[in-house]
């Protein structure tokens, strides 16, 4: 009985250890980061720059999505549940552009801080980065 139970155990195993080799891992070759504008500007002028370099991207195949959550509630970061509407942009937008610098105003999203995210997708895979938080009050 325990020569059963041992062997059921080890096929239990061997099946999980294979299912998850299985996980198609894809890397998308981009870069992305989020600065603070270092300008003097009184505060109604403040802005946030997204750069991004999606130019070893195949745009007519892969598909660009860059999440913006404006948080209400900013002293509670990323696990702020007080929240605005998500602004996407979105490689299909007609103004979108391969290499770009994006301006964005505090007062364009009605808060002084957000959260975002990149995903990226294709037809066989998809890559999600983790929340990030930004605050314009740094």
């Amino acid at each position: 009985m325990k020569k059963i139970f041992f062997i059921l155990l080890f096929l239990i195993g061997l099946y999980s250890g294979f299912s998850q080799s299985k996980t198609n891992k894809c890397k998308f070759n981009f870069s992305f980061e989020v600065l603070n504008s270092k300008e003097n500007m009184s505060p109604k002028d403040e802005y946030v720059s997204l750069n991004w370099d999606f130019s070893k991207l195949n745009l007519k195949k892969d598909l660009v999505e860059i999440e913006i959550v404006p948080i209400l509630d900013c002293f509670n970061g990323l696990d702020a549940t007080d929240l605005r509407d998500v602004v996407t942009i979105k490689s299909t937008d007609k103004d979108f552009k391969s290499t770009e610098e994006r301006k964005i105003r505090h007062l364009e999203l009605m808060s002084k801080c957000f959260k975002y995210r990149l995903i990226v997708r294709n037809n066989n895979c998809s890559e999600t980065s983790e929340w990030k938080y930004f605050s314009f009050f740094n």
